[in-house]
């Protein structure tokens, strides 16, 4: 008996640390560290700060966003996101463009997502999904680390996305 409860006990206990272990949200995107970040940014940086974690009631998310990259706002970068809610898990991918500004993915209806994202329900692309945020982490050699925010006053998913070690992207996606 004495052996059960203390087996117990450290299960308790080891779960309470998993508990507590959280990534939290990225900071001072703009405070001129690294860079200095154009009034859009600025803009985009304030939703994301105001947003809060996903709405988990089951709803995917099929969208299109225009993102900074290091503080500016006139890069040519775009991100078609991809947001599968099942059950309680949620799972991400994206498709991300240099040059083109995805616009025939712009009434893509959230039914074809898992045509365009086949893999989406593979285990790597299951987000951490906190109150705050929602968060991915592909790194194994260079950072690949993604925050997903709702900003329920606008409407708007926001994304910050660390790109390896010299990129930084602030995606702000179209009214859901």
């Amino acid at each position: 008996m004495q052996y059960l409860l203390a087996s117990l006990l450290c299960l308790f206990h080891i779960s309470q640390v998993f508990a507590v272990i959280q990534t939290g949200l990225p900071t001072s995107i703009c405070s001129s560290n690294y860079y200095k970040c154009d009034p859009q940014t600025e803009k985009r940086w304030s939703l994301f700060k105001s947003s809060a974690g996903l709405n988990t009631s089951g709803a995917s998310y099929l969208t299109v966003g225009s993102c900074s990259m290091n503080g500016q706002s006139n890069s040519d970068i775009y991100v078609l996101l991809a947001l599968l809610q099942q059950l309680d898990n949620v799972y991400f991918d994206a498709k991300i463009s240099f040059n083109n500004d995805l616009s025939n993915y712009h009434d893509t209806p959230v039914s074809e997502l898992q045509t365009i994202f086949p893999q989406i329900k593979y285990s790597r692309n299951l987000m951490s999904v906190s109150k705050s945020h929602a968060y991915i982490d592909y790194s194994n050699f260079a950072p690949f680390r993604y925050w997903v925010r709702h900003n329920r006053l606008e409407n708007k998913l926001m994304m910050v996305a660390y790109f390896g070690y010299k990129y930084t992207f602030l995606c702000e996606f179209e009214p859901l």
